[in-house]
């Protein structure tokens, strides 16, 4: 553990460039990781599951924001649920079309 990777995205309009750590392994399960950017601190987790229609993704997000930028966390709560079933939508609609 301790791998580190940087990302590099827009949310709400501004560029982040975040760099994240990995914290947890489990082969083919789970993974968690842990980021900071600014006054952002967060832990999110994906889990794995094979279920009898193909495979559940999981995953759950824990941020805190300090300062005054926690007057912002139910502006900034609601873009991350958009953007994370944007982009879980598309990831879906990739693996079902390039599976067969």
């Amino acid at each position: 553990m301790g791998t580190k990777h940087v990302v590099v995205r827009k949310f709400m309009g501004r560029k982040l460039e975040l760099t994240n750590e990995y914290v947890h392994y489990e082969p083919n399960t789970k993974i968690t990781f842990t980021g900071a950017s600014g006054p952002s601190r967060f832990e999110a987790e994906y889990r794995v599951q094979a279920t009898a229609e193909g495979t559940r993704l999981t995953c759950h997000m824990q941020m805190e924001q300090k300062g005054l930028f926690k007057l912002g966390d139910p502006l900034v709560a609601a873009s991350l649920r958009r953007e994370f079933a944007a982009n879980l939508h598309k990831l879906r609609v990739l693996l079902e079309t390039t599976a067969d």
